[in-house]
């Protein structure tokens, strides 16, 4: 889920629906599409394209689901103070615990190179 519009690289509205959140609130989905982003693997730089995002304004955080990555093939796997998104042996984004919420460094791109390990429908 991303909540800037900016973000969005290919984007169409959708009829609103609710998605409920973890403490039982909820907030309005107005669209969806591809974000394009660059992801921090390890310290390097890389270009991702996350597709099928769904677009919820209200919110202040952009969520990856983990349980979408699995079913497209990437493992997550979380240390204490990190994490790292992983498919075929191959580090595809990292990241580091902050308070309770595992972050992944990233910034929105607008380039057209893409790494091919990192371009996937891995969010639902």
């Amino acid at each position: 889920m991303a909540f800037k519009r900016s973000a969005f690289v290919i984007y169409e509205k959708v009829t609103p629906f609710s998605i409920e959140m973890g403490d039982k609130s909820a907030a309005s989905a107005v669209g969806r599409g591809d974000v394009r982003l660059t992801l921090d693997r390890d310290g390097t730089p890389v270009q991702c394209k996350l597709l099928d995002v769904i677009h919820v304004p209200p919110f202040v955080y952009n969520l990856v689901s983990v349980s979408a990555l699995g079913k497209h093939g990437f493992e997550v796997r979380f240390q204490p103070d990190t994490v790292r998104i992983v498919r075929d042996d191959t580090i595809v984004a990292s990241g580091t615990r902050v308070g309770g919420l595992t972050l992944l460094t990233s910034t929105h791109s607008h380039s057209k190179g893409l790494s091919s390990g990192c371009e996937s429908t891995f969010v639902a």
